[in-house]
């Protein structure tokens, strides 16, 4: 995950890299945090860096932080953005540039409003989609455990539905599932009610 934060004051980058330190740590997050003093700066290597979160300053010299951030929204429209700044006078301009939070300055005042900004946020960490190994066909297909709707087994034959096909598969209901059950995330990512097997159905 590819961290900003934009501030002219040295010492406000500091306080704030800890407290991002912090919370990071604390919720398993991995991240790259990239510091920088004005915005020309910024947008530069936001040309060539896909940013998913931005603390833009908001009082800063030549650029300040209300024109970097409205030519950022120019070339990336999902980066979350949280402006610091000492008063509210920008606020509602910059929730107009859809920022996620307006955070006040010294943080050490506002830590709760620290949380709160980076709940809102809604960080989560990447993953690697794990994938299931099937017969079909006489040939062994790869399928993404995420792009899995349900599966049944009728007439003692087990089928996998994704949202392109039906794959009628080799192999017994329970050893697909036994299979499925090493990637929990299958289970979890996926609405709806549950069979007795702990597969969804369709309805």
């Amino acid at each position: 995950m590819q961290i900003a934060i934009v501030d002219d004051r040295a010492e406000d980058r500091e306080e704030l890299s800890v407290c991002l330190e912090n919370y990071m740590k604390k919720h398993q997050l991995d991240y790259t945090l990239t510091e920088f003093e004005d915005g020309e700066n910024f947008l530069k290597a936001a040309a060539q860096v896909n940013f998913q979160l931005v603390f833009m300053d908001i009082y800063m010299e030549n650029m300040d932080g209300i024109e970097a951030a409205r030519r950022l929204r120019q070339k990336n429209r999902l980066c979350k953005i949280v402006f610091l700044t000492i008063t509210e006078d920008y606020a509602r301009m910059g929730y107009s540039l859809s920022a996620s939070y307006y955070l006040l300055k010294p943080l050490s005042l506002h830590q709760a409003d620290f949380e709160e900004a980076m709940e809102l946020c809604q960080l989560k960490p990447p993953y690697e989609v794990m994938t299931l190994s099937v017969m079909a066909d006489r040939q062994k297909l790869e399928l993404p455990t995420e792009k899995i709707l349900y599966i049944d087994y009728q007439n003692r034959m087990t089928r996998i539905h994704t949202a392109e096909r039906v794959i009628p598969v080799s192999g017994g209901f329970q050893e697909v599932t036994a299979a499925l059950q090493k990637d929990k995330r299958f289970f979890a990512l996926l609405p709806g009610h549950f069979n007795q097997h702990g597969l969804h159905q369709p309805g």
